[in-house]
């Protein structure tokens, strides 16, 4: 019996594991330059409050990990330019490559 528990117990982790995903990306301007610190966030659909976010690293890139897989919203924030907004479905890990920021 207690071997039947551990099975369905680790069963269970592989199925809740296996329903969220990870989005990652790189922003750049225009010039091809990578941005850092832009501000990076996940909304639900149909939901106004963010429920996720990242700041890009020195590099331009991002990471948003432990998403559910279901439709979002995401915006790039940046002082000075205009803000990027994106319509997904995630379904596993997704990589959005680049995002040109103007």
């Amino acid at each position: 019996m207690p071997k039947l528990i551990v099975l369905l117990t680790f069963l269970f982790s592989l199925a809740v594991a296996s329903q969220e995903g990870s989005i990652v990306g790189h922003v750049i301007g225009q010039d091809n330059i990578p941005l850092s610190f832009v501000s990076v966030l996940l909304f639900e659909e149909g939901i106004s409050e963010p429920m996720q976010g990242a700041i890009t690293e020195d590099n331009g890139y991002f990471r948003i990990e432990g998403v559910e897989n279901k439709s979002y919203t995401i915006t790039f924030n940046f002082l000075g330019y205009k803000t990027v907004t994106i319509e997904i479905k995630l379904n596993g890990d997704t990589n959005l490559g680049n995002i040109i920021l103007e």
